[in-house]
């Protein structure tokens, strides 16, 4: 785990800063890079979810939104 946040570190995506509150743990954070990729990420996930869905009428994708809600929802 160590050296993949190292990378995103380098790679100027993640910051990383030590704890306020414990000095022996280090805080990692988004850049303003990775802030922007991460909504690239998310913005492309949400074309493929919406491609994915396209094929299921509107009635049908209400019914799928309720059902992933309801097991979403179970302990």
């Amino acid at each position: 785990m160590q050296s993949a946040l190292d990378r995103l570190v380098r790679k100027d995506l993640l910051a990383k800063r030590a704890s306020a509150s414990d000095r022996r743990a280090r805080c990692y954070e988004l850049t303003k890079k990775g802030e922007a990729v991460h909504a690239a990420i998310e913005a492309q996930d949400r074309l493929n979810m919406a491609d994915m869905l396209s094929v299921l009428s509107a009635k049908d994708q209400a019914e799928l939104a309720r059902l992933l809600g309801e097991m979403a929802s179970r302990d």
